[in-house]
């Protein structure tokens, strides 16, 4: 039996969609793993560079009572900073 094009189209979005969700899941159970074994989750920042530097961090899903962001910059002249 051969499907029609509506049903392999149908199928494709399934696929993708079932895809996604897994992919959302897995990334918001790493991401609350690794909350749960430290208490303070810190991220590497030592950056030295003399051109514009981007340095984003994102955080999907975050379910949290009390969530504390410390951001500390030292011996660095800023023209633009930006946090949205």
């Amino acid at each position: 039996m051969t499907l029609t094009k509506k049903q392999k189209q149908r199928n494709w979005a399934k696929f993708k969609e079932s895809h996604a969700r897994r992919r959302r899941e897995r990334i918001l159970n790493e991401s609350e793993l690794s909350f749960r074994r430290k208490r303070t989750a810190s991220i590497d920042n030592k950056i030295s560079a003399r051109s514009t530097v981007y340095k984003d961090i994102k955080i999907q899903e975050l379910h949290a009572a009390n969530v504390e962001l410390r951001l500390e910059i030292d011996d660095l002249q800023l023209k633009n900073l930006k946090i949205i």
